[in-house]
């Protein structure tokens, strides 16, 4: 194989691994959970459990209350995020509510969530620099080349 073979090979494998930490770069590894509720008669606020199975252990994510917004009657619409997720990584999540009598009630629904972007658009975003230096870099030709 000559030189110039390996220099484009090396170029697509660089411009791949570009696309690939690119990706990364401008995906964080956080996790945004949204919930809505129908009315907040005695609550407090959430708190928020993480587990990397879907039958747990479960661990409290939230020190701090996640304080009730709306009223007894209407509820409100609430965003969570998810700064310690590492990226890739498949979670599962679970709310409980503190109530105003202490008692706390951990609802059953787990919801599943990746911390970043999925492997395909990774795999795009690889493969698109990839083809990008190998364009940009395919009109390169050797001094024996440009002599011929």
């Amino acid at each position: 194989m000559n030189k110039l073979v390996l220099y484009r090979v090396l170029v697509v494998i660089v411009g791949f691994m570009l696309g690939l930490a690119l990706v990364r770069l401008v995906t964080p590894a956080t996790v945004t959970l949204e919930w809505e509720t129908a009315s907040e008669v005695g609550s407090l606020g959430f708190y928020v459990y993480r587990a990397t199975s879907p039958d747990g252990p479960f661990e409290q994510l939230n020190q701090e209350l996640v304080p009730v917004q709306g009223d007894s009657l209407t509820g409100a619409r609430y965003l969570y995020r998810d700064t310690t997720a590492r990226w890739g990584q498949v979670y599962y999540y679970q709310l409980e509510s503190l109530e105003q009598d202490g008692g706390r009630q951990r609802y059953p629904d787990v919801v599943t969530a990746r911390a970043g972007a999925d492997w395909p658009w990774l795999v795009a975003g690889g493969l698109g620099m990839a083809l990008c230096s190998a364009f940009v870099f395919s009109g390169v030709t050797t001094d024996k080349e440009q002599k011929a």
